[in-house]
């Protein structure tokens, strides 16, 4: 085994008790359907990236099963049953905290916008999860001062040439029994690539950091050891998750809650609109998906060429 399956072996039963929290309420209420899911698989990447001082944080997504919404023309689209951030650094938890905090909104692919959204800053060694149809993303960066003042942000910050704080990340990605993941044919070049729900591939000479998180014999806990009991957190919500800062005459636009339009300077917004934390139409994150991976999608029609 390697160090990131050991990692998500002891994870699952956390998932899998937060989907059964989850799909309660749904049960009691006699909704057809809810009962019993089992996460039953998993994909996993990793983010590593710069934070604080002027960090563009990471665009506002839904997490799908690409391959299947591609192999469908479009017309399947799978959400993972729960998804969740493992955060490998960060301090505790704090506003003041290196790192760039997650923000998840109540908000579903085709929903109306969210009313209420969640920040969680990151904090190494902790767990998040949230259901895996939710909107999300990374809030861009900016940690405040000691007396609360934002930090300067513009290139001037970004190439001063000082070491930048990492934001290090496993993204985990779980899915249920039943639920309609499309896969390669067993013969296709595709199938045997790294890609998702890929096996980690074997150590080469080229390629070695599959060798860094292999286990050896002392690396895995003794069935004696004491494991303490994970301290459960929720944070508050949010709300509104949006703010309406269109102006006066002008077009809509729309900006998180957490986002304060004041202090976006206007060279700024062009990046702000690629992530959307400021939004012209109220459904710029679904075009884009569909613009991405639908029946016409940039990435369907490469993944198409290299079928062929």
């Amino acid at each position: 085994a390697d160090a990131v399956e050991a990692l998500i072996r002891r994870l699952a039963p956390l998932a899998q008790a937060y989907l059964d929290a989850r799909r309660a309420p749904a049960r009691c209420a006699g909704a057809s359907g809810a009962g019993g899911q089992q996460l039953c698989e998993c994909e996993w990447w990793i983010h590593a990236r710069p934070s604080g001082g002027r960090s563009p944080g990471h665009q506002l997504h839904f997490d799908t099963e690409e391959r299947t919404m591609e192999l469908s023309g479009g017309r399947s689209v799978v959400h993972p049953a729960v998804s969740s951030v493992v955060y490998l650094s960060g301090g505790d938890g704090s506003v003041d905290a290196p790192g760039d905090p997650t923000v998840v909104l109540d908000q579903t692919l085709g929903g109306a916008p969210a009313r209420r959204a969640w920040v969680v800053h990151p904090r190494a060694r902790s767990f998040m999860v949230f259901d895996g149809d939710r909107l999300h993303g990374v809030l861009p960066g900016g940690r405040r001062g000691g007396g609360g003042e934002p930090y300067e942000s513009g290139p001037d910050v970004l190439n001063s040439g000082l070491p930048a704080a990492q934001r290090l990340t496993l993204l985990i990605a779980w899915y249920a029994e039943g639920q309609p993941l499309l896969r390669e044919a067993s013969g296709s070049k595709r199938a045997r690539a790294l890609t998702a729900r890929g096996s980690i591939p074997r150590p080469t000479r080229g390629r070695t950091w599959p060798r860094a998180l292999q286990l050896e014999a002392d690396d895995a806990p003794s069935a004696q050891a004491e494991e303490a009991e994970p301290a459960e957190w929720r944070p508050p919500a949010i709300s509104p998750a949006w703010e309406d800062v269109r102006p006066a005459g002008g077009p809509s636009r729309v900006a998180g809650a957490a986002a304060d339009s004041a202090r976006v300077p206007a060279d700024d917004l062009e990046e702000a609109y690629k992530t959307h934390f400021f939004l012209v139409r109220e459904d710029d994150v679904e075009r884009r998906l569909w613009e991405e991976h639908g029946e016409d999608g940039t990435y369907t029609r490469a993944s198409e060429k290299r079928r062929r």
